[in-house]
């Protein structure tokens, strides 16, 4: 912790007090950086390739290169999942199929593994990573070795396995970064109510909508979602405190690492809104009084 303090960091985590998780939000909190970029808390579902526009906003460089070991880390768990999902689908498949509620049986098509994910799960790849995290001080078992017993249970769900869709998924995700005066940054993060990766930190975020033919913007779909999951999330955009400002994340298309079948076979596009959090001045000894 920064010389911000662990008195100010427990202020600011005080207003977690007036959030609730909601939706797919079992419940809410902040976390430091720092605790994700060591691997201290393991966030394999969500996007951490977004953490570098946001870094570069806020002069953060330094972080950029475990920021990408995490987001490659990620991906290695993915595909961990991925292939032990294929296995359960060979065998579901072998017994004529996945059984809908409505009676009817469903082909499960196992994902392809691609040239590309054999090397990431390489042996050689594999170490080169495990050096990385050991010159970053990253512990990279949550990743590496990880234990995929729930994710594949909620990967089998008539929500993952039921409805196959044909065309690329539209996403999107709400990333907020809150800045301290020392420069020190905190997310503000959902814990996920269902798999893959249930009870785990996740970004605000879901699917872009449609709404009377019109498509929502990926601006627009993340702030709906954070609204849609995170009561009193306006309490951090106090302007006496807090200076806010929002950036549009780039977005990225192409297969998605997202294991579950109805939204893996086509890829996805996922974009959607950083919101940046400054903290003006020193916050109230009174907030403590509310933890």
């Amino acid at each position: 912790m920064s010389s911000f303090g662990i008195s100010n960091y427990n202020k600011l985590r005080a207003l977690l007090k007036h959030m609730k998780g909601m939706d797919d939000a079992r419940g809410v909190n902040i976390i430091p950086l720092l605790d994700i970029l060591s691997g201290k808390i393991v966030k394999a579902f969500g996007h951490s390739s977004f953490y570098p526009q946001l870094l570069e906003v806020f002069g953060r460089l330094d972080l950029l290169v475990p920021t990408q070991v995490i987001t490659e880390l990620a991906i290695y768990r993915n595909i961990l999942l991925i292939i032990a999902l294929n296995a359960e689908y060979e065998r579901i498949n072998s017994k004529g199929g996945f059984l809908k509620t409505d009676g009817n049986r469903v082909e499960l098509h196992k994902r392809e593994i691609t040239e590309d994910m054999l090397h990431i799960i390489s042996p050689e790849n594999k170490a080169r990573l495990e050096n990385l995290c050991s010159s970053l001080n990253i512990d990279p078992s949550g990743y590496m070795q990880p234990d995929l017993s729930d994710d594949i249970t909620s990967c089998l769900t008539e929500f993952c396995l039921g409805s196959l869709k044909d065309t690329v998924t539209k996403t999107t995700d709400c990333v907020i970064m809150i800045q301290d005066l020392d420069g020190e940054l905190y997310v503000l993060l959902i814990e996920r109510a269902f798999g893959p990766h249930r009870k785990a930190y996740a970004f605000p975020g879901g699917f872009v909508d449609i709404k009377n033919g019109v498509e929502e913007t990926f601006v627009e779909a993340g702030n709906r979602e954070l609204g849609e999951e995170i009561s009193g999330a306006e309490n951090l955009y106090d302007t006496t405190y807090f200076q806010k400002r929002n950036v549009s994340l780039q977005v990225f298309t192409g297969m998605t690492w997202d294991a579950r079948h109805q939204f893996g076979l086509h890829g996805t596009q996922n974009g959607g809104v950083g919101v940046l959090i400054q903290i003006l001045r020193p916050l109230p000894d009174e907030w403590l009084n509310d933890c």
